[in-house]
């Protein structure tokens, strides 16, 4: 890459444009289910319990939203503004297309287009900090035990390691920490090549756990993101952010710290929504099951007859691995997404009686 892209306000943003308009086309054919109401796993609206994103019309939603990606790559004038109003309009359809990507590739697109002319370092650096507080959230929210006990599992059962030691499992708090220490790294403007460096080998190890488990292969394209952008924002750079967070000087740079310093703070007492506040696999999220009876079981989809699992206490459907089979990626973990999901079931299905919603 042109080396002075390391010192060139204006060509790291028109990178880091480029590379945000293309990672929302990405996403889009990557999750190509998850963009329109085609598909047997409940939807979660804003308004009433019916999507109408559905059909020829879903079809011209997903495309318009991979034209506009490449419209804002372009610079073409309003495509921003446009392309705002498209991701909205989804999210309202269904909560579940909230994501922790969707959602930082959302106020990308919204701070790009509220810069103003000759404010190009107040956008730079509202982005650095927008990048460097999912860092330090992301590593935060994982230091608890569900993350010490189900990530330990998943990675250990994935891999086929038998737990060498009884404290083993606490080795991934290791990626915690990690985390952390990228997204101070960035912050404060010390051993930034280390951390472009570390957060690139993070990145590659946890994309081969996923395609190695198949799970949420969707959120590979994510990490990739990230990686390009460490390198476009911060390669070259020893600047403290810490100095404009102290002493913000633009509304961008605001949005920034509101949205990625201030607000996923909350999310410790569960008052701001996982999903926004940069929780990535930190199993503190709510999971929700749907127990189901024999008759309701032959009327549902193949997908959602692959997530029925048996308990003492009946046989249920993970809605996690409902949706996760039909749209290659996770539920929007919030207790109105599962009810608005389990309401949408049960008109469907008519299926009152012999369902019942269980979230914890």
């Amino acid at each position: 890459m042109d080396s002075a892209l390391l010192t060139d306000t204006n060509k790291r943003l028109d990178f880091f444009r480029w590379l945000t308009g293309a990672s929302i086309a990405i996403t889009v054919l990557a999750t190509w289910n998850l963009w329109s109401c085609d598909r047997g796993c409940p939807t979660a609206p804003l308004i009433g319990i019916h999507s109408y994103i559905f059909g020829i019309g879903g079809l011209v939603f997903k495309l318009l939203l991979i034209a506009f990606s490449f419209l804002f790559i372009l610079k073409i004038k309003l495509s921003g503004w446009l392309l705002t109003g498209l991701i909205l309009i989804g999210f309202a359809d269904d909560f579940n297309r909230l994501l922790p990507n969707t959602y930082q590739f959302l106020i990308v697109v919204i701070l790009f287009s509220l810069l103003q002319k000759g404010r190009e370092s107040t956008l730079l650096s509202g982005l650095r900090i927008m990048q460097a507080g999912v860092y330090v959230w992301t590593g935060v929210l994982k230091l608890n035990s569900g993350f010490v006990n189900q990530a330990s599992g998943f990675v250990f059962d994935t891999l086929h390691i038998q737990h060498p030691l009884p404290h083993s499992k606490y080795i991934v708090l290791v990626v915690a920490v990690w985390e952390i220490a990228i997204g101070i790294s960035f912050l404060t403007g010390k051993k930034v090549r280390v951390a472009i460096l570390s957060a690139l080998i993070l990145h590659l190890i946890i994309s081969i756990i996923l395609l190695v488990s198949g799970w949420n292969r969707a959120i590979i394209s994510y990490n990739i993101f990230l990686i390009l952008g460490n390198f476009i924002l911060f390669s070259g750079t020893s600047i403290r952010l810490i100095s404009d967070i102290e002493k913000p000087k633009a509304w961008i740079q605001k949005i920034a710290i509101a949205l990625f310093i201030v607000l996923p703070a909350l999310n410790l007492v569960h008052w701001w929504p996982d999903f926004m506040s940069s929780s990535l696999y930190s199993y503190r999220s709510l999971t929700a099951f749907i127990y189901i009876d024999d008759k309701l079981k032959q009327q549902l989809p193949d997908a959602a007859r692959r997530a029925v699992f048996n308990s003492k206490q009946g046989q249920y459907i993970s809605v996690t691995h409902w949706i996760q089979n039909e749209t290659g990626t996770v539920p929007n973990p919030q207790k109105f997404v599962y009810d608005k999901m389990f309401k949408q079931l049960e008109s469907k299905y008519n299926c009152s009686d012999s369902v019942t919603l269980y979230v914890y």
